[in-house]
């Protein structure tokens, strides 16, 4: 885990010792293992000596000035946030294929302007009041117009596709536990592309069960343990309404299980170029 330590050498009155001469002594401040929250134990500064409240109202002043440029100086890790929905069901039936994707970027407000510039510009009244806007159920119009934003925004898209006909029989009584393996090899693949020095997951809250959402935490934890010990991770479970990033990665889970389920390559070469693991998209072939 990330680590910064600085010493800062403050002069203040020494009001706990009034009998020492008026001199001016050191006062050590001393901020340490300034830590990435890693949401499992947070600690933004563990611990921080703050003389502030013994000294004189100017010399206070000085002090948040000093402290100030400290922790400008600082430079805290950058995060990357992912979001992630599926394409397809998990049933023995259905759909042919089943897709995960991940749209990856280190600036979620990029993608939340999407669907919002999509309410504002393209969207009739009646639609704009839904709350969730789905790819499965919009025009050609409006499949286009989000795909070509994220095709230009500062983001990446990493998937794994599966082939239904190459899942074991006894798996689709554990699907709960097919879906974290799945979701898993979808957060290797992204690890392994990218030197990471904090990540963010959002996915859409599937379950009311929380011991099913735990156990998904926990899974996809001890995965990104394993593959780096240093890697400060968050896991949150959204509904998709609620959340426009989620809503923009249903555009692109659906657009990749178009090309694959039903031989449609039209939405899928809009983004084709974003998707970084393209050449190693189908999990078994």
């Amino acid at each position: 885990m990330a680590s910064i330590s600085a010493t800062a050498f403050l002069i203040f009155k020494p009001y706990l010792a009034p009998n020492l001469p008026a001199a001016p002594i050191f006062f050590v401040c001393d901020i340490t293992q300034f830590h990435v929250p890693s949401f499992k134990s947070v600690t933004p500064i563990t611990y921080f000596i703050l003389p502030y409240l013994f000294l004189d109202v100017p010399f206070q002043s000085t002090f948040i000035m000093f402290m100030k440029r400290i922790l400008k100086s600082i430079k805290m890790p950058e995060a990357y946030y992912v979001f992630i929905d599926e394409s397809g069901d998990l049933g023995m039936r259905g759909s042919k294929y089943f897709v995960i994707a991940a749209i990856m970027t280190s600036n979620p407000t990029t993608l939340k302007r999407i669907i919002k510039k999509l309410r504002q510009k393209k969207l009739k009244k009646k639609i704009k009041e839904l709350p969730e806007i789905k790819a499965n159920n919009s025009k050609r119009t409006i499949r286009e117009y989000v795909l070509k934003e994220i095709k230009n925004s500062n983001c990446e898209i990493f998937a794994v596709v599966v082939d239904k006909s190459k899942i074991l029989s006894r798996l689709y009584e554990v699907k709960d536990k097919l879906y974290n393996y799945l979701c898993g090899q979808l957060i290797d693949r992204i690890t392994r592309a990218k030197n990471l020095s904090k990540l963010i997951i959002t996915i859409d809250k599937k379950h009311t069960n929380s011991l099913i959402r735990e156990d998904f935490n926990h899974y996809i934890q001890n995965i990104i343990e394993t593959k780096n010990h240093n890697l400060p991770v968050g896991i949150f479970h959204k509904p998709s309404y609620a959340s426009e990033e989620l809503q923009v990665i249903d555009f692109i889970a659906w657009s990749i299980n178009r090309k694959y389920s039903f031989d449609d390559e039209y939405y899928y070469k809009i983004i084709e170029n974003k998707i970084v693991n393209k050449d190693n998209i189908l999990l078994w072939k």
